[in-house]
């Protein structure tokens, strides 16, 4: 499903529920609550995921949705409960500990978040990877489609070393910073948020031209 597509489903069941909590089974919790989330609607989403976990406190997906919510309200303590518990339940999905590292950058907790990436792709790595897919489409038909090649599959592959590139750039490693937003680019080359962060690495290293380049990606 494209951003587009999902964006589209997502208003549709908002127009839906329209200000009515829901009293659906689960998995509409769970939809809705990833449809509030895009919404920005975020406590909202916060009461669906809430409802799910109190009668499934091992559900990891919701736990991931659950975390990163939580960082969008800018609470990263309570995002890092969410991954930690996911991490302790399936510590080979990827997701969880690219998460978590967010978590630990928000807090300036950056060896331990340049740690929580290394895992997750050492995880992402793994014969056959453990990847959460956490957009709307796939909801309703049981997660993830398991094709490496899908966008979902590539944005969890990428989204590790892009994290590792802002915590090396902050740690003034710059050399290993650029090498680690490559490798995101070429795992999801349609991540701008990578282009951006590449941009810094060579404003800091004095390349102008090819920090203007990456603008303009």
């Amino acid at each position: 499903m494209t951003g587009t597509t999902a964006r589209l489903a997502a208003g549709m069941l908002l127009m839906a529920l329209g200000g009515v909590a829901s009293g659906g089974s689960d998995n509409d919790l769970r939809v809705e609550g990833e449809a509030l989330a895009r919404a920005g609607r975020l406590a909202e989403a916060l009461e669906r995921y809430d409802e799910v976990l109190a009668r499934h406190p091992r559900d990891v997906r919701t736990l991931v949705r659950r975390g990163n919510v939580h960082l969008r309200m800018e609470r990263p303590s309570r995002a890092l409960e969410d991954f930690d518990r996911a991490i302790a339940i399936r510590p080979a999905y990827v997701s969880p500990w690219s998460d978590r590292g967010v978590a630990l950058v928000m807090q300036g907790r950056l060896a331990e978040a340049e740690a929580s990436f290394l895992r997750a792709i050492d995880a992402s790595k793994a014969p056959a990877p453990e990847f959460l897919d956490i957009g709307l489409g796939r909801l309703g038909g049981g997660g993830w489609s398991g094709d490496l090649r899908s966008e979902e599959a590539k944005r969890e592959r990428a989204t590790p070393h892009a994290g590792l590139g802002q915590v090396r750039h902050r740690l003034n490693r710059d050399d290993e910073a650029l090498r680690d937003y490559d490798e995101a680019i070429r795992l999801d080359p349609s991540d701008p948020n990578s282009y951006i962060g590449r941009s810094g690495v060579y404003r800091s290293l004095g390349s102008l031209p090819r920090a203007l380049a990456d603008l303009d990606e």
